[in-house]
């Protein structure tokens, strides 16, 4: 009988890593509420479960039995793989390191509790609370859900005003599971981002790179990520040190990081790999296919070693909807090669006629592009002209 593993997750940053694990002869067995979500048509098997439902998902897997669990892109699951990987003696990521790191108020307690660098940052479960330790901290505060991804529920509180803070205090909270609200402080310098893979306690593979920002959405990326030899090294080494602390030792990471000079401060971290195309551009910058190794490590296989190479300019593009409303026009990935030639792939969740949400966060997004930086040609360009070239018309929506 061939073996299984289960993905949890069905949407487009799923994608990839159900076809890696077809390509190692595996059955695949998805995992997610039922919906428009690709990877339920792309799965050998589809189990309509939530999979934040940790006994619903523990229990699944005591039937499915199977030789690994991952998922990539999303946070919310990432505590029921920990209980499930601990019923069933699976290698990779246990719930009680899963439950610190999947919630930004128990990740900062662990980073003070340990040394590590890390933002000021309280947390609160009403609005008159957050108010009140909101004294405590220096403007401007980040506040947001403390276990939400993708943007979702974030914004920036430049003051102190008790109808601000409500405001602010709302939006975070409608996305929290939890109902947990945490409000920390702006870092200077500068955000990077990046997949790794740990291996017998060690970086195995990083790649960093450089985040395009608007605001609190992730627009898109691109490598290299330009920053110094030490610089590198420093992030890595943010990294390695939060793994050790936590003594997560086998898995993926996908990792924010503020690099201020030589120094560096890990934001988020998460024992998952990560989505807005990240692995897609990681595999075209360096030509390591970090999905399958990220499967055969939770397998409690040595993954492939990298063969260091020159790294290839390459970006991504996330794009969504400026309204609500439905989807009347977008390129082909055909049409798009046509006048954007730098085009290496087009990846869309939505069709003509669906329902378009408005995009305030990256779990709005319609898709993104990969291309590559060709001659001196940066990002900002590149993703402007893809971004014109994709035509995406919506009717009938509100801004």
């Amino acid at each position: 009988m061939p073996e299984t593993v289960m993905i949890l997750g069905a949407g487009i940053f799923q994608l990839r890593i159900i076809e890696r694990a077809r390509r190692l002869g595996l059955v695949t067995h998805v995992v997610s509420i039922p919906g428009a979500y690709p990877g339920i048509k792309q799965a050998d098997v589809f189990h309509p479960v939530d999979t934040t439902d940790i006994p619903s998902v523990v229990r699944l897997a005591t039937n499915i039995r199977p030789r690994a669990i991952v998922t990539s892109g999303s946070d919310v699951c990432v505590e029921a793989m920990g209980a499930a990987n601990d019923a069933l003696g699976l290698a990779g990521i246990s719930r009680s390191i899963a439950q610190t790191i999947s919630h930004k108020d128990r990740f900062r307690q662990f980073q003070n509790a340990h040394g590590i660098p890390a933002p000021r940052c309280i947390s609160a479960s009403d609005s008159d609370e957050l108010y009140e330790k909101l004294q405590e901290l220096s403007l401007p505060v980040i506040v947001k859900p403390s276990d939400s991804s993708g943007s979702r529920g974030v914004s920036r509180l430049m003051n102190r005003s008790a109808a601000d803070t409500s405001s602010a205090y709302e939006l975070a909270r409608r996305h929290s599971l939890r109902g947990v609200v945490c409000a920390e402080e702006s870092l200077a310098g500068r955000e990077v981002g990046g997949n790794a893979l740990l291996w017998n306690g060690k970086i195995h593979f990083a790649a960093i790179t450089a985040k395009h920002m608007d605001r609190f959405l992730v627009r898109g990326h691109h490598y290299p990520a330009e920053l110094t030899d030490e610089q590198q090294r420093a992030v890595k080494a943010a990294v390695s040190d939060c793994c050790a602390a936590l003594g997560y030792s086998h898995g993926p990471v996908n990792f924010d990081v503020f690099v201020n000079g030589t120094s560096a401060t890990v934001i988020e971290l998460g024992a998952r790999l990560g989505g807005n195309g990240t692995t897609d551009l990681t595999e075209r910058a360096f030509g390591y296919d970090i999905e399958t190794e990220a499967i055969r490590v939770a397998m409690g296989q040595a993954p492939l070693l990298h063969s260091a190479a020159a790294v290839s300019s390459c970006g991504s593009l996330v794009f969504g909807s400026a309204t609500n409303g439905i989807l009347t026009n977008i390129a082909s990935e055909c049409e798009l090669r046509m006048q954007c030639s730098e085009l290496v792939s087009l990846t869309v969740r939505l069709t003509i006629g669906d329902t378009v949400p408005r995009m305030t966060s990256n779990a709005d997004a319609i898709g993104y592009a990969l291309f590559d930086l060709r001659n001196g040609s940066d990002w900002e360009s590149a993703s402007r002209r893809i971004e014109l070239a994709l035509s995406i018309a919506v009717r009938g929506g509100d801004r």
